[in-house]
């Protein structure tokens, strides 16, 4: 008998804790949706009363919550606290970042983003960041490429000599497709020393995953969450590669039937972009190609292009068409991306004069007045004391 009971009141204590996440979990979307909320409310789940509330100081959610048991006799208790973090940090993002190979050939230029570290107001002490990739970035490179930052850029044309540190400390933004960069690339490992005047900015040894660092999703570990991407996928516009190519494709988000959503668009299958412009500065936008992507021809795009591959579940070809270990990025013609170029795959840099143009303001126009959230959890802020 003894031991019937027992077995009965664990039973019930496992009713109650599941009913009370479970309301916990109701809470964590209730704030998601709403950081100002600061409540309770009691509700049914399955049966089971529960009761959830929050109190939220200095950027953190404190949720608490409660669970019974079906016949009323358990009770749980629990709580945690939670933060909300956008999904795109553009200060986190390179020029170029590939989990893979980094082929450079042609004659390639890179405007490196200027705050890798240092102080991003003076040139002269400062880290640049051009390229991070996980594997050695001159393997196979037989082309001439020059990296450099923004000031030597524009002063390479004595006419924006007066401007380049003006837009440095934030000023207009010059485009200067006739400009160039007269450093030559040298190639950086992770574990050196960095500064401007000791080695360039192409940096290899790339660890982290390059969609998680894109979209902030990247747990306590710094693993990314394996099925987070679908959750990317469910806030964009969905296109076919015929729909993007060198179109105004960011009216939809400014303006347009989207107008307020995060411009971020999904393109399943292999995609080749042709020359013409995609998107703007103004309206800057991302574009994820869930398969390879080929950029070719006089093509100018404002914004992010990510060739991406669900790395994470292993699953290739069929019934995953657009799925493979290593999804290429390929860049061939006279084009000028003003962004970046971003694959959890392969880079290949091919034949070819083009410019990848790194720009902090087109970066931050992306979603300018637009966020989408995602909940981060507070680290060893779980617990189930009924206090």
């Amino acid at each position: 008998m003894f031991e019937l009971k027992t077995s009965a009141n664990t039973n019930r204590a496992k009713e109650a804790l599941h009913a009370a996440n479970g309301a916990l979990d109701y809470g964590v979307q209730r704030y998601l949706l709403d950081e100002a909320w600061a409540g309770s409310e009691t509700f049914q789940i399955n049966g089971a009363s529960v009761s959830v509330s929050a109190t939220t100081s200095s950027g953190f959610a404190s949720v608490v919550a409660e669970g019974e048991s079906l016949d009323g006799t358990g009770h749980a208790k629990v709580r945690e606290q939670y933060g909300s973090v956008p999904v795109f940090d553009p200060g986190k993002i390179p020029p170029v970042m590939a989990n893979g190979t980094f082929d450079p050939n042609g004659n390639f230029t890179i405007i490196g983003n200027p705050n890798g570290a240092g102080d991003p107001n003076n040139p002269n002490n400062n880290t640049y960041l051009s390229a991070w990739t996980a594997d050695t970035p001159v393997a196979g490179g037989t082309g001439s490429w020059q990296t450099c930052n923004v000031t030597e850029y524009l002063n390479s044309k004595a006419t924006n000599a007066a401007s380049a540190y003006s837009y440095y400390g934030g000023g207009e933004f010059i485009a200067c497709e006739s400009c160039s960069c007269t450093a030559a690339v040298a190639e950086c490992t992770g574990d050196e020393f960095r500064t401007y005047l000791q080695c360039d900015d192409i940096i290899e040894g790339n660890t982290t995953d390059t969609f998680a660092n894109t979209f902030n999703l990247l747990d306590v570990d710094g693993n990314p969450d394996p099925g987070a991407w679908q959750r990317i996928k469910s806030y964009a516009e969905p296109m076919t590669c015929a729909q993007i190519d060198g179109a105004d494709v960011g009216a939809i988000f400014y303006g347009g039937a989207r107008d307020g959503d995060f411009p971020i668009i999904w393109v399943d299958g292999d995609c080749t972009i042709n020359g013409g412009t995609i998107a703007s500065y103004d309206e800057p936008v991302i574009v994820v190609i869930h398969g390879d992507v080929t950029l070719s021809g006089n093509f100018r795009l404002w914004g992010i292009v990510f060739a991406f591959s669900d790395i994470y579940t292993e699953t290739w070809g069929d019934p995953h068409p657009n799925d493979s270990p290593s999804t290429v990025l390929s860049v061939n013609g006279t084009g000028v991306v003003y962004g970046s170029l971003l694959t959890n795959g392969d880079v290949d840099l091919g034949a070819g004069t083009y410019t990848l143009y790194y720009s902090k303001s087109v970066l931050d126009n992306i979603g300018a007045g637009t966020s989408v959230l995602e909940i981060a959890r507070k680290q060893g802020s779980w617990s189930d004391f009924d206090n």
